[in-house]
């Protein structure tokens, strides 16, 4: 049996987590104002601020999810029995279980 991948939409979801905390840090880190003048950008800034820890949490518990899920798929591999061959039914076997006339 295979073991299934991870789903690519997961992965993207992940990607974008991270991708998105990033940008919003580069864009709050450029924004922070050096005066009190621009206490407006400064206010936006935090606002991103808090984007970059939702973004991070969001992105560490989809990767948890993931690993959590890989490690109980190999958990139920672990328990299966690799498939094997029997020999097919000779017509004397199949006489003694009534199966056919004769």
């Amino acid at each position: 049996m295979i073991i299934a991948l991870p789903s690519l939409g997961a992965i993207i979801r992940i990607n974008l987590h991270l991708f998105m905390g990033t940008l919003s840090g580069v864009i709050a880190w450029a924004i922070w104002p050096d005066t009190l003048e621009g206490w407006g950008w400064g206010f936006i800034a935090i606002i991103l601020s808090v984007n970059v820890v939702a973004c991070m949490v969001n992105a560490l518990r989809e990767m948890t999810q993931l690993y959590l899920r890989d490690r109980a798929v190999a958990a139920i591999m672990a328990q299966s029995n690799t498939s094997k061959s029997d020999q097919l039914a000779s017509m004397d076997d199949l006489r003694r279980g009534g199966m056919i006339d004769g």
